[in-house]
C-alpha cells in the first residue's frame, strides 16, 4: 500500500501503524484489528508519520512485521527515537519462531516487546495490544500528573514505605519519580520492580501461571482473590529510597519466597528465555544499576545524578 493509499477511518477508536511490505503479513495483520483499535499498513517511516499527523488518526502504537530485517527493524527503532513525535509510542516487534539472536538488540534500541510470530495473528496478540494501549495512555496521563506534583516532592532525600497492593505500587513510583531527570523512564522501571514484588513475591505468582492466566483473561480475578487474602495476613513489601551525592537508590523487599536471580544476571542473546526475564530487562534499561540479593526478595536499584 502507497502513501496515497494510506486509508485513515473517521472512528476515534486508537491506530496501531503496522509496517511490512508483505501483502501475506498485511492481511494477517489487519485481522488483528478490534472494537478497541484498527490496524493500519504502512511501508516506510514516511507513512507511519503521515499517519501520526492524519487528523482523523490517534496513533498509540507501532508493530514492526517479521518480514523486516532486523537491520532495518533496528534503523526504524532509532529513528522513532530520535523523533519528539514518536518518543513515546511503543513498539513491538515480531520475529520468525528461529531467529532468537536479535532480540536485545531490539530491546535495547527501544522495542517495548519482542513476539514470536507463531503467536503473532492470535488473540493472544489482541489482548496484548491492548493492554500495551491502555498503558501507554496511563503513562500519558503520568506526563501529566509529574508536571502538576513536581515541586511536592522535590525536597525528599529520604523515606521508607510499606504497601501490599498493585495501587500502592503505582502511587508510590509516581511519588518517587516525578523529580528525577526522566521521570517516566524511572516511573517504568520502578514500578515494574515493586509490581513484580506484589504479584511474584505476595502475590506468588510464577512467569509461567502469570501468563497463562492473562491469555486466559483470568489474571485480574486471581490477582483480586490473592489481594484479598494478603490483606488478612502481616506480608508486606518495603521499599526504602535514598537520595545520596551520587545518585537516588531504592531497595525493595518482599515477604515471598525469592526466586533464582543469578539467571536474570546472565541473560544474553544466546540463551534468553523467551517467557522469562523480559520484566527484569526492561528495569536494567531504566536504570543505572540493579542487583538482587536475598534469595532474590531484594533488589537494589539506582539513577545517577
Amino acid at each position: 500500500m502507497s502513501g496515497d493509499d494510506l486509508l485513515i477511518s473517521n472512528s476515534s477508536k486508537a491506530s496501531v501503524a503496522a509496517i511490512t511490505n508483505c501483502p501475506v503479513h498485511g492481511e494477517k495483520l489487519l485481522g488483528l484489528s478490534c472494537h478497541d483499535f484498527e490496524i493500519v499498513i504502512c511501508a516506510s517511516f514516511e507513512e507511519v508519520a503521515k499517519l501520526f499527523h492524519s487528523p482523523n488518526s490517534e496513533l498509540t502504537m507501532i508493530i514492526i512485521a517479521a518480514d523486516v530485517t532486523t537491520e532495518l527493524a533496528v534503523d526504524y527503532l532509532n529513528r522513532f527515537q530520535n523523533t519528539p513525535d514518536y518518543q513515546n509510542l511503543p513498539v513491538i516487534v515480531i520475529r520468525p519462531e528461529d531467529n532468537d539472536d536479535d532480540e536485545l538488540e531490539l530491546l535495547s534500541n527501544g522495542a517495548l516487546q519482542i513476539i514470536d510470530e507463531a503467536i503473532a495473528y492470535t488473540d493472544t496478540m489482541t489482548n496484548n495490544v491492548i493492554r500495551i494501549i491502555k498503558k501507554s495512555s496511563k503513562l500519558i496521563e503520568l506526563e501529566g500528573a509529574i508536571s502538576r506534583h513536581k515541586c511536592a516532592t522535590s525536597n525528599i532525600s529520604y523515606a521508607r514505605f510499606k504497601f501490599k497492593t498493585r495501587e500502592e505500587a503505582n502511587n508510590i513510583a509516581l511519588l518517587l519519580s516525578n523529580n528525577m531527570a526522566q521521570p517516566t523512564l524511572a516511573y517504568t522501571g520502578l514500578l515494574e520492580l515493586l509490581l513484580n514484588a506484589v504479584e511474584h513475591g505476595l502475590y506468588g505468582f510464577g512467569t509461567e501461571r502469570k501468563s497463562k492466566l492473562i491469555n486466559a483473561c483470568q489474571f485480574e480475578e486471581e490477582v483480586s482473590k490473592q489481594k484479598a487474602i494478603v490483606s488478612e495476613d502481616n506480608r508486606f513489601v518495603s521499599l526504602e529510597f535514598q537520595k545520596t551525592d551520587e545518585d537516588y537508590r531504592f531497595i525493595i523487599l518482599d515477604d515471598g519466597d525469592g526466586f533464582d536471580f543469578t539467571r536474570m544476571e546472565t541473560v544474553d542473546t544466546a540463551n534468553i528465555d523467551r517467557k522469562n526475564g523480559r520484566g527484569v530487562m526492561m528495569a536494567k534499561h531504566c536504570f543505572d544499576s540493579l542487583q538482587y540479593s536475598e534469595g532474590g526478595r531484594c533488589v537494589t536499584a539506582t539513577i545517577s545524578l
